[in-house]
Order: structure tokens, then sequence, then C-alpha cells
């Protein structure tokens, strides 16, 4: 069963103060970070340490506890790697794979991404750290995830008319089709939806919607924005696929009209993760 979005108000979480922390290599070296500031008396005193670190320019990133350390050590990191964008037809056959505007990547490790500066920002009311990463594919559209990890807690409404729940450390990102140009047709085919294949790998042997390891659970909207219309993500999607010896989620963008722009936006649950003995989470930072 997927963990969608659920209406029940929880009460909300207290934050501490982020600190930034940024290195260059695969053994970041974390910079000094001011103390945290202590939570309202009246509020519960859980901190948040989710980090995020970005694996060169490959379109990778791991999220992590850095009260374990750097990302290697923190035993339910969470790594994002974006795997292959399909453009499909009506019976699942992948087109534009031939001529020069390639509208299928196979696999994103031969793309280059692009990433933006961290920025502080409001996300529905909310106060999060925000970045974003982009890749071009061929001269047919840009590939984008925007990210934003909260600072806040408590109970979030999306412009695509959804309620989530959501915790301070909590990871959100947005999956972009930007400027589309779809195969309508291409040589090998006339596409009706993409397929973008993602590897959301944490400590879990088998990764599920509800547990990717560690009780972290990766909450799954049900709509995309297409434009300035909100439709339903296709019966069966997101879904989980194992291909190559890779877990991979599975988001179905399909074909709507001539609208060129599509997002969808799920959560990572850093800050739902279980609690360590000491009653601690996380305070959010960002080395890359």
């Amino acid at each position: 069963m997927l963990f969608r979005v659920s209406n029940v108000l929880l009460a909300t979480l207290a934050a501490t103060t982020p600190f930034f922390a940024q290195a260059q290599s695969d053994s970041p070296s974390m910079v000094p970070s001011p103390a945290p500031s202590p939570a309202p008396s009246s509020a519960p005193t859980i901190n948040h340490f989710t980090s995020v670190y970005q694996h060169g320019q490959s379109g990778k990133i791991t999220l992590y506890d850095s009260q374990n350390g750097d990302w290697g050590s923190d035993p339910d990191a969470v790594t994002m790697t974006m795997d292959y964008l399909y453009e499909r037809d009506a019976n699942d056959k992948i087109v534009g794979k031939t001529g020069s505007k390639k509208h299928s990547v196979q696999n994103f490790a031969s793309q280059t991404f692009t990433f933006s500066e961290l920025e502080k920002t409001e996300l529905f009311g909310y106060t999060a750290s925000t970045f974003s990463f982009e890749s071009q594919v061929s001269t047919v559209g840009t590939i984008k995830i925007d990210t934003y990890v909260m600072h806040e807690g408590g109970t979030m409404v999306t412009d695509t008319n959804e309620t989530f729940e959501v915790f301070p450390g909590d990871f959100k990102f947005n999956i972009e089709l930007v400027d589309w140009e779809w195969c309508n047709p291409c040589n090998d085919g006339t596409s009706t939806h993409i397929d973008v294949g993602i590897e959301i790998k944490g400590s879990a042997d088998v990764p599920t919607e509800d547990d990717l390891g560690g009780g972290i659970p990766l909450v799954l909207a049900s709509n995309i924005k297409v434009g300035e219309e909100v439709i339903t993500m296709p019966e069966g999607y997101p879904k989980i696929v194992n291909e190559g010896g890779k877990s991979l989620f599975v988001f179905r963008f399909p074909k709507t009209g001539d609208a060129t722009s599509y997002i969808y936006d799920p959560i990572i649950g850093m800050g739902q993760k279980e609690e360590r003995d000491d009653g601690r989470r996380g305070l959010f930072s960002f080395c890359g």
C-alpha cells in the first residue's frame, strides 16, 4: 500500500536554527557550526540534523543525519540517484531513441546536472532551505529537481490540492519536466507518456514506500501539476520495479494536450525516522 497524503492534523514540532556546511570532495570536512538555539519551552525538544551531500554533477545526492559524522557514516542514509527517462508510446515502447534529437535517456550517469546555490525560502507557509539541480535532455526539454529541507512541521496544503503532514527535517522534492517537446511523432513513434526512474535507496534491503530503512517513509502524492491544470498520476504509479539489481521508483507523466510543464512532488520523510536513544533527530546542513 502506498504511503500517501493524510488529512489528519498533527501538532507542529519545534525546529532549531539551521546551519550549513559545504565541501567539494567525497570526504567533506564540515565547517564549525553555531550552537543551535533552544526550542520553545512549550514544545518538545527535538533537533533535526538532516544533511545533504552532492555527488559531483551526476544527479546523485545523499541525505543523512550529521550526528553520525559524514554522509558515509549514517547507517540510515538515503541516496537518491537519477536513473532514466523514457518517452513511451501507447504500447509502452520506448520512442525518441533515433535521430539527432534524443527524447529518452537510458542512463543519467552520462548527463551533467547543474546545481543551484542553497537558499532559505518559504514553502506553502513553512520555512525551508532549497536548492535545485537540472539537466538538459538533448534539445527537447529539461528535467529539474527542486528540493526543500523543512525547518518547520505541520499540515501543508500544496498547489495540487493535496494535504501532507510534514516534519522538521523532511526532504520535499519536485520532479519537473520543463519546456518539454514530445515525440509527436518521432521517427520511431508517437509518445503518450514519460517514465522517470529514480533509485531511492535507504538501509532497507527491499525499500518500500512505508520504509526506505530506519523508519524513513517515501510519502507519495497522487496528483501532477500540468501547466495550470491538476491531474491524477496514472493508475499503478508511482510503482517500484527491480531493474539491473536496483529498486527503482517509477513516476509516470501522461502527455496532456499541448502542455510543456509537468510537476510531481513527493517527500522523503527524514524528519520522521525512528528516534535515537537520546530523542534527537537532526538539524539541516548541506555538503556538496
